[in-house]
């Protein structure tokens, strides 16, 4: 998939979720947590959402995330991704997500 037609598709995945259909969740997980590792602002901004409204704090994806949310917290990243991974962080922070994170929270 091209970068905009993945984040039409995790767009369109959120709103089938949010009308109910839960099973569209297992559709988007991996794409947006790879829309989160994109290099454009919009598509990060997508995977970042979808991975707050879609994962659990206990699912497994949340630990592939963890690479993306260090290197936007640590990185010379552009403040709106900084704000994304921090709402991430706050929405899905674990007792094992959350030990590589806290010092570039803290930051």
């Amino acid at each position: 998939l091209h970068s905009w037609a993945a984040r039409e598709a995790v767009v369109r995945v959120i709103y089938c979720y949010a009308l109910g259909h839960a099973d569209a969740a297992v559709l988007g997980k991996m794409v947006a947590v790879t829309l989160t590792q994109d290099t454009n602002v919009r598509n990060k901004h997508v995977g970042y959402l979808a991975c707050r409204v879609l994962l659990r704090a206990d699912d497994e994806l949340t630990l592939l995330l963890v690479n993306s949310l260090q290197k936007d917290l640590g990185g010379d990243a552009d403040a709106l991704c900084v704000c994304f991974a921090l709402d991430t962080v706050a929405t899905l922070a674990t007792t094992t997500t959350l030990p590589p994170l806290l010092p570039l929270v803290r930051r």
